[in-house]
Protein backbone atom coordinates (compact mmCIF):
# COMPACT_ATOMS: atom_id res chain seq x y z
CA UNK A 1 0.00 0.00 0.00
CA UNK A 2 0.97 3.53 -1.24
CA UNK A 3 -0.04 6.67 -0.11
CA UNK A 4 0.08 9.29 -2.25
CA UNK A 5 2.42 12.72 -0.93
CA UNK A 6 0.92 16.09 -0.67
CA UNK A 7 1.50 19.28 0.08
CA UNK A 8 0.73 20.78 3.58
CA UNK A 9 0.46 24.75 3.84
CA UNK A 10 4.11 25.09 5.41
CA UNK A 11 4.83 23.37 2.19
CA UNK A 12 6.14 20.14 3.37
CA UNK A 13 5.71 17.20 1.92
CA UNK A 14 3.56 15.05 3.70
CA UNK A 15 1.50 11.61 3.51
CA UNK A 16 -1.36 12.75 5.78
CA UNK A 17 -2.09 16.65 7.06
CA UNK A 18 -4.89 17.07 9.35
CA UNK A 19 -5.99 20.63 10.99
CA UNK A 20 -8.55 20.88 13.09
CA UNK A 21 -10.18 22.41 16.49
CA UNK A 22 -8.70 20.29 19.35
CA UNK A 23 -12.55 20.10 21.44
CA UNK A 24 -13.80 18.55 24.88
CA UNK A 25 -15.27 15.36 22.94
CA UNK A 26 -12.04 14.52 21.41
CA UNK A 27 -10.18 14.87 24.35
CA UNK A 28 -12.61 12.19 25.91
CA UNK A 29 -11.64 10.14 23.04
CA UNK A 30 -8.23 9.92 23.80
CA UNK A 31 -8.60 9.52 27.34
CA UNK A 32 -10.33 6.59 26.53
CA UNK A 33 -7.64 5.48 24.33
CA UNK A 34 -4.36 6.42 26.70
CA UNK A 35 -6.03 5.35 30.09
CA UNK A 36 -7.00 1.85 28.07
CA UNK A 37 -4.09 -0.11 29.20
CA UNK A 38 -3.56 1.05 33.05
CA UNK A 39 -7.68 0.57 33.65
CA UNK A 40 -7.45 -2.83 32.18
CA UNK A 41 -5.26 -3.42 35.13
CA UNK A 42 -7.34 -1.88 37.05
CA UNK A 43 -10.26 -4.20 35.53
CA UNK A 44 -8.39 -7.17 36.33
CA UNK A 45 -7.58 -5.96 39.99
CA UNK A 46 -10.87 -6.04 40.46
CA UNK A 47 -12.12 -9.00 38.81
CA UNK A 48 -9.78 -11.22 41.05
CA UNK A 49 -10.67 -9.82 44.09
CA UNK A 50 -14.40 -10.40 43.17
CA UNK A 51 -13.62 -13.80 42.25
CA UNK A 52 -12.36 -14.51 45.59
CA UNK A 53 -15.55 -12.90 47.45
CA UNK A 54 -17.86 -15.39 44.77
CA UNK A 55 -15.61 -18.63 46.41
CA UNK A 56 -16.14 -16.88 49.95
CA UNK A 57 -19.36 -16.16 49.41
CA UNK A 58 -20.14 -19.77 49.45
CA UNK A 59 -18.91 -20.73 52.59
CA UNK A 60 -20.81 -17.50 53.90
CA UNK A 61 -24.44 -18.93 52.42
CA UNK A 62 -23.23 -22.42 53.99
CA UNK A 63 -22.61 -20.65 57.22
CA UNK A 64 -25.22 -18.04 57.51
CA UNK A 65 -28.24 -19.52 54.99
CA UNK A 66 -30.31 -17.08 53.19
CA UNK A 67 -30.15 -14.38 55.05
CA UNK A 68 -30.32 -10.64 54.42
CA UNK A 69 -26.39 -10.48 55.25
CA UNK A 70 -25.10 -13.31 53.23
CA UNK A 71 -27.44 -12.17 49.75
CA UNK A 72 -25.73 -8.34 50.53
CA UNK A 73 -22.11 -10.32 50.73
CA UNK A 74 -22.95 -12.22 47.48
CA UNK A 75 -24.44 -8.97 45.20
CA UNK A 76 -21.30 -7.16 46.23
CA UNK A 77 -18.94 -10.18 45.06
CA UNK A 78 -20.88 -10.25 41.85
CA UNK A 79 -20.91 -6.20 41.55
CA UNK A 80 -16.85 -6.46 41.90
CA UNK A 81 -16.70 -9.11 39.17
CA UNK A 82 -19.13 -7.44 36.97
CA UNK A 83 -17.51 -4.19 37.26
CA UNK A 84 -14.02 -5.88 36.54
CA UNK A 85 -15.44 -7.61 33.23
CA UNK A 86 -16.69 -4.11 32.27
CA UNK A 87 -13.79 -2.47 32.46
CA UNK A 88 -11.38 -5.17 31.16
CA UNK A 89 -13.56 -5.55 27.94
CA UNK A 90 -14.18 -1.64 27.77
CA UNK A 91 -10.83 0.10 28.81
CA UNK A 92 -12.79 2.80 31.24
CA UNK A 93 -14.89 3.69 33.60
CA UNK A 94 -17.20 6.90 34.57
CA UNK A 95 -16.07 9.94 32.85
CA UNK A 96 -12.64 9.55 32.69
CA UNK A 97 -11.31 13.37 33.72
CA UNK A 98 -11.80 15.67 36.37
CA UNK A 99 -12.00 19.51 35.53
CA UNK A 100 -9.03 19.99 36.99
CA UNK A 101 -7.76 18.12 34.55
CA UNK A 102 -9.78 19.13 31.48
CA UNK A 103 -8.12 22.70 32.45
CA UNK A 104 -4.93 21.49 32.59
CA UNK A 105 -4.92 19.89 29.54
CA UNK A 106 -6.13 22.19 27.42
CA UNK A 107 -4.49 25.23 29.05
CA UNK A 108 -1.25 23.75 28.10
CA UNK A 109 -2.07 23.17 24.33
CA UNK A 110 -3.33 27.68 24.39
CA UNK A 111 -6.78 27.29 24.78
CA UNK A 112 -8.99 30.09 26.85
CA UNK A 113 -9.77 28.31 29.80
CA UNK A 114 -10.81 31.45 31.59
CA UNK A 115 -13.77 31.60 29.01
CA UNK A 116 -16.45 29.63 29.49
CA UNK A 117 -16.58 25.82 28.63
CA UNK A 118 -16.46 24.16 26.35
CA UNK A 119 -13.11 24.78 25.53
CA UNK A 120 -10.79 24.35 22.35
CA UNK A 121 -7.48 24.39 20.33
CA UNK A 122 -6.23 24.20 17.14
CA UNK A 123 -4.44 21.58 16.26
CA UNK A 124 -2.28 19.64 13.32
CA UNK A 125 -0.83 16.82 12.82
CA UNK A 126 1.21 16.24 10.07
CA UNK A 127 2.41 12.66 8.83
CA UNK A 128 5.47 12.08 6.70
CA UNK A 129 8.34 9.22 5.93
CA UNK A 130 10.66 10.38 8.95
CA UNK A 131 7.90 10.65 11.81
CA UNK A 132 4.55 12.59 13.14
CA UNK A 133 4.97 16.41 13.73
CA UNK A 134 1.94 17.77 16.08
CA UNK A 135 1.59 21.95 15.95
CA UNK A 136 -1.00 23.42 18.54
CA UNK A 137 -1.84 26.75 20.06
CA UNK A 138 -5.03 29.02 20.25
CA UNK A 139 -7.92 28.91 17.46
CA UNK A 140 -7.22 31.55 15.28
CA UNK A 141 -3.70 31.24 15.74
CA UNK A 142 -1.39 31.29 12.27
CA UNK A 143 0.93 28.53 11.68
CA UNK A 144 4.02 30.67 12.55
CA UNK A 145 2.63 30.72 16.32
CA UNK A 146 1.84 27.16 16.75
CA UNK A 147 3.92 25.19 18.92
CA UNK A 148 5.59 22.30 17.31
CA UNK A 149 6.81 19.12 18.46
CA UNK A 150 8.74 16.87 15.69
CA UNK A 151 8.88 12.72 16.96
CA UNK A 152 10.58 10.30 14.70
CA UNK A 153 9.00 6.68 14.13
CA UNK A 154 11.01 5.51 17.12
CA UNK A 155 9.52 7.75 19.40
CA UNK A 156 5.82 6.47 18.89
CA UNK A 157 4.61 3.53 20.27
CA UNK A 158 1.02 2.44 18.95
CA UNK A 159 -1.84 3.47 16.95
CA UNK A 160 -5.31 2.70 17.31
CA UNK A 161 -8.79 3.38 15.28
CA UNK A 162 -12.14 4.65 16.90
CA UNK A 163 -15.15 5.18 15.14
CA UNK A 164 -13.77 8.76 16.03
CA UNK A 165 -10.44 9.57 15.21
CA UNK A 166 -7.05 7.71 14.99
CA UNK A 167 -4.52 8.12 17.47
CA UNK A 168 -1.30 7.49 18.08
CA UNK A 169 0.63 7.26 21.34
CA UNK A 170 3.75 7.98 22.22
CA UNK A 171 6.55 6.03 24.19
CA UNK A 172 5.89 7.06 28.10
CA UNK A 173 5.99 5.36 31.13
CA UNK A 174 2.16 4.58 32.20
CA UNK A 175 1.99 2.08 34.76
CA UNK A 176 -0.05 0.05 35.35
CA UNK A 177 1.13 0.17 39.09
CA UNK A 178 -0.55 -0.77 42.48
CA UNK A 179 0.56 2.57 44.27
CA UNK A 180 -1.56 4.51 41.25
CA UNK A 181 -5.16 3.01 42.37
CA UNK A 182 -5.48 5.48 45.57
CA UNK A 183 -4.28 8.68 46.89
CA UNK A 184 -1.95 11.36 45.61
CA UNK A 185 -0.23 8.89 43.56
CA UNK A 186 -3.16 8.37 41.10
CA UNK A 187 -3.72 12.08 40.95
CA UNK A 188 -0.25 13.38 40.29
CA UNK A 189 -0.40 10.25 37.46
CA UNK A 190 -3.76 12.10 36.02
CA UNK A 191 -2.43 15.09 35.26
CA UNK A 192 1.10 13.63 34.06
CA UNK A 193 -0.50 12.17 31.46
CA UNK A 194 -1.72 15.62 30.43
CA UNK A 195 2.07 16.25 29.15
CA UNK A 196 2.45 13.15 26.66
CA UNK A 197 2.63 14.44 22.69
CA UNK A 198 0.51 11.89 21.57
CA UNK A 199 -1.42 12.50 18.03
CA UNK A 200 -5.44 12.78 17.98
CA UNK A 201 -6.65 13.12 14.79
CA UNK A 202 -10.08 13.31 14.15
CA UNK A 203 -11.33 11.12 10.90
CA UNK A 204 -13.46 14.16 9.77
CA UNK A 205 -10.19 16.09 9.41
CA UNK A 206 -7.79 13.88 7.51
CA UNK A 207 -6.28 14.77 4.23
CA UNK A 208 -4.31 12.90 2.08
CA UNK A 209 -5.70 9.04 2.63
CA UNK A 210 -8.40 6.55 4.59
CA UNK A 211 -7.83 6.40 8.03
CA UNK A 212 -7.74 2.32 7.31
CA UNK A 213 -4.51 3.02 5.37
CA UNK A 214 -2.82 5.72 7.51
CA UNK A 215 -3.27 3.39 10.26
CA UNK A 216 -1.96 0.90 7.93
CA UNK A 217 1.11 3.16 7.08
CA UNK A 218 2.01 4.02 10.54
CA UNK A 219 1.85 0.52 11.90
CA UNK A 220 4.60 -0.95 9.53
CA UNK A 221 6.89 1.91 10.73
CA UNK A 222 6.45 1.18 14.11
CA UNK A 223 7.04 -2.64 13.38
CA UNK A 224 10.92 -1.86 11.96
Amino acid sequence: MRIQPNTSKQGETALAVADYAFDEPLFMTYRIVRNAHQMRFYGWCLFIVGLLLDALSVYVVSYLGITLESLGFCAVSFVLTALGVYVIASGHLGRGASKAVFADFFGRRGADIHSPRPWAFRERVIVDEEGITICYGPIGAPDDQLRMVRKAWGEWASVHLTSEALIVLCKAKTGPAARWLLGFDFAYYDQKRNTFEDAVIPLNALIGTTPQELSSYIQSHLAR
